[in-house]
């Protein structure tokens, strides 16, 4: 998270930070991985070696690809600077990460800063939630439905079972102790500014899934 009143700017600076982070851990991940190859090296086992890099290295580096091509859709930098940063985070924490941006986003129909707190906390909470899970996923989607409408759609594993969905929302509520919860809270109050924007938040399976479904405005 960040501190309040920082702006754009600020938000825009933290997720850079944040990359820089993520980019150290890549390399550091990286130096481990040829300290490995080196074994195989050293025994002369070319079958071994194959394996190994054809599962590690490829694999690793294909999905990083991936998921940096798909954020060159997004126009808006201080979101595409938050998305990278909780990517990067993410597969740091070895969280497998998907993201899906098959259309141009030069604008949304919501304040930058309310939207980037609001992906923000949704983001932070996918991940630690997701860690608890044995198979530990985010998918982010941003997809024109229709000329209009904008749906952004963040799915995370869980091992979470929700009585009410809902009450998640409420002020202090939290299913991480006390003094918490005020995240989902926040969110709440963000959208009441916004008639435009429905928030669908459900359990399907194993994956909780925050749905925003954002009409523009001047389509009313």
């Amino acid at each position: 998270a960040w501190e309040e009143g920082k702006g754009i700017v600020g938000i825009y600076i933290h997720g850079l930070e944040e990359i820089n982070r993520g980019v150290q851990s890549i390399q550091h991940d990286y130096s481990n991985i040829l300290l490995s190859l080196h074994g195989y090296i050293e025994n002369e086992d070319l079958k071994g070696l194959k394996s190994y890099f054809e599962k590690t290295i490829l694999q690793t580096n294909q999905q990083q690809v991936n998921g940096f091509q798909q954020l060159e859709n997004i126009k808006m930098m201080g979101l595409k600077g938050l998305l990278g940063a909780k990517l990067l985070q993410a597969q740091s924490l070895h969280i497998t990460v998907q993201i899906e941006v098959p259309e141009k986003i030069e604008s949304i129909s919501i304040d930058l800063m309310d939207l980037t707190r609001i992906l923000g906390i949704f983001l932070d909470n996918a991940v630690e939630a997701t860690l608890q899970h044995t198979h530990p996923h985010i998918q982010v989607a941003f997809l024109h439905t229709n000329p209009n409408e904008l749906v952004i759609v963040i799915q995370n594993t869980t091992i979470a079972q929700y009585v009410d969905i809902q009450q998640l929302f409420d002020e202090r509520f939290s299913t991480k102790g006390e003094n918490r919860g005020f995240g989902l809270h926040n969110v709440r109050q963000l959208l009441e500014r916004y008639p435009n924007i429905l928030l669908n938040t459900y359990l399907e399976q194993d994956c909780f899934i925050q749905e925003m479904v954002i009409e523009r405005e001047d389509a009313k």
